[in-house]
């Protein structure tokens, strides 16, 4: 298989609902916030992508403080350009992208969207849905389907409950491996660079809404570029789950 580098890849996290990356000041339809560790930054936020998922892998950081991560690398349909999606590996966030990607044809393009859901404590959260053909992709893994998924198990730590995922993301890891890698084009073979791609939301970071509307998306990208002064309907609860995948659903690559 040829080789995909992605040395000269556009690097992009989640904030508030959208897939975001760093951007000199003063770029045009960029926006300016203070990040988790206090530092003003600027950033272009996207609500959507479409493109061909190149490679989807495990990806440790050269810096041993911060945590392993997933990195999606995305050739964008309409530029050709090369995106590289950094989500942390546990917490939530990639698996919520993955249990849908795992679903789709990943030898055609899929388009991939973001909401933000409010919770309790002021933290908003990033939720994908990912499109191809028309149709969403149902979730592969659900609590009423788990298809040999891991439960969650809780622990405890500093007398505080909280649910570990650690068995859940070695299996879905393994699938991965064994199930998903087979149908890419080609394979990334960079590490990720040095730290977590600017709050990543499974650091820790707590998002308020963005406080004014970016310019016009461009016609020639298939980035999806919005920022409305709520960037989604307030919640204070988890969003309905997605639609659970009967197996009917499976693609014969899964079955």
């Amino acid at each position: 298989m040829p080789e995909l580098r992605t040395s000269d890849a556009i690097y992009l996290s989640t904030w508030a609902g959208f897939m975001v990356h760093k951007v000199k000041p003063g770029t045009p339809g960029s926006f300016e916030r203070t990040n988790a560790e206090n530092k003003l930054i600027n950033e272009m936020r996207y609500n959507s992508i479409t493109g061909m998922i190149a490679n989807i892998e495990k990806v440790k950081s050269k810096n041993e403080q911060f945590d392993d991560q997933f990195k999606i690398t995305i050739l964008e349909s309409a530029t050709k350009s090369k995106h590289a999606l950094m989500l942390g590996y546990s917490g939530g966030t990639s698996f919520r992208l993955l249990t849908k990607l795992f679903m789709a044809d990943l030898s055609k393009p899929v388009t991939i969207e973001t909401s933000a859901v409010d919770h309790e404590g002021g933290k908003t959260s990033t939720h994908f849905f990912v499109k191809q053909d028309g149709v969403n992709m149902k979730a592969l893994w659900s609590k009423d389907n788990k298809r040999g998924l891991p439960d969650l198990v809780k622990v405890k730590i500093k007398n505080k409950d909280v649910w570990d995922d650690t068995d859940q993301m070695a299996f879905v890891e393994k699938f991965l491996e064994e199930k998903i890698k087979t149908r890419f084009n080609m394979t990334a073979s960079e590490p990720a660079p040095d730290g977590p791609q600017d709050d990543i939301e499974d650091q820790g970071e707590s998002a308020p809404a963005p406080t004014q509307p970016a310019a016009a998306p461009k016609a020639a990208s298939g980035l999806g570029r919005t920022a409305p002064i709520n960037p989604a309907p307030s919640k204070k609860e988890e969003p309905a789950p997605a639609p659970v995948s009967t197996e009917e659903d499976l693609p014969d690559w899964l079955k």
